[in-house]
């Protein structure tokens, strides 16, 4: 999945849907959204992948 589809952070702005909630598999078109997290949850585990890097810089060449 590219990148401007997950909410790596959800504070990003992104002109086409907001990234700071999302909506659980499964729970239906009308489910309760729930805020989203940074890196879908997994910060701590994919901060090394992310080292070094201005995500606000180079998050916008994804765009």
């Amino acid at each position: 999945m590219p990148l401007a589809r997950c909410p790596i952070l959800p504070d990003h702005f992104n002109p086409r849907w907001s990234q700071s909630s999302e909506r659980r598999i499964g729970g239906g078109l009308f489910a309760k959204r729930q805020p989203a997290l940074p890196f879908n949850g997994y910060g701590e585990e994919v901060a090394g992948l992310y080292g070094g890097v201005d995500l606000t810089v180079d998050l916008a060449a994804v765009f």
